[in-house]
């Protein structure tokens, strides 16, 4: 919802829709015009809509370097491909370089926990996405501009993540957030830091939320969460690999 919330934000003030044809954002390619049937959800996220009764569905995936939502397996853009898929499960894909704010589940967005954030980022190339919050249920962001953004940046060449200080407040807007960062696509684990503070491997989420924060690597997944305890939502946070640290690594 955070994701699509600020999409919708986007669309509200700028006029382009969340739901776009192809050709909106690749419009010098002649196979954005006839995949008529595929569309993209804001800027990162690919739709590829299965009707068929062999769950079977041709997808043109564009230039880039292209994940699969479900399986987090990757595919190489400029191409078409054939997606197979359950009934229950709506073909998506994610180009890397793309940042997805993502929530808690909530009943409506007046009821999300925006003390809490989990941020999937998907590397391969350098992304950026501006998260976009009111408080959910009134105008007053209209009529009192009443609203908050922050920024995020992935740096693809040092691996690393800023976290923009948060610009504007709303009623109910927290002052401090707690944040899951995914980075997805990696070949081995990353040590990092946030700011100038070493961050330490641990065995389990539960174990770094316990502790407060800390790294966990998922080999299967090939996934490293970085889980970070309450921070200032008004100060920037980088989170960037650090080196020397093969005994880190080694402890997985």
């Amino acid at each position: 919802m955070p994701y699509t919330y600020s999409c919708a934000h986007e669309a509200a003030t700028t006029g382009i829709p969340i739901a776009r044809a192809m050709v909106i954002n690749y419009q010098s390619d002649i196979r954005a015009w006839t995949h008529d049937l595929q569309y993209m959800w804001g800027d990162e996220i690919l739709v590829a809509p299965d009707c068929s009764p062999e769950n079977r569905t041709t997808v043109w995936l564009p230039e880039g370097t292209w994940y699969d939502f479900w399986s987090d397996s990757i595919r190489a853009g400029n191409q078409e491909c054939i997606c197979t898929s359950p009934q229950n499960l709506l073909p998506l894909f994610i180009k890397a370089g793309s940042i997805i704010p993502m929530a808690p589940l909530a009943l409506s967005t007046a009821f999300i926990h925006k003390d809490s954030l989990t941020i999937h980022v998907y590397t391969g190339r350098d992304g950026s996405f501006t998260l976009y919050e009111d408080d959910g249920r009134s105008e007053y962001y209209r009529t009192r501009r009443e609203m908050r953004t922050t920024r995020f940046a992935f740096i693809q060449s040092i691996m690393a993540l800023d976290i923009g200080p948060a610009v504007g407040s709303y009623e109910g807007a927290p002052s401090t957030r707690a944040y899951r960062i995914e980075f997805h696509g990696l070949s081995r684990p990353v040590c990092m830091n946030v700011n100038d503070r070493v961050l330490k491997f641990v065995s389990s989420v539960e174990k770094a939320r316990i502790l407060g924060e800390g790294l966990v690597w998922n080999k299967e997944q090939k996934i490293l969460s970085v889980i970070i305890k309450s921070v200032q939502a008004n100060i920037d946070l980088l989170i960037r690999e650090r080196d020397n640290c093969d005994e880190d690594r080694s402890q997985r």
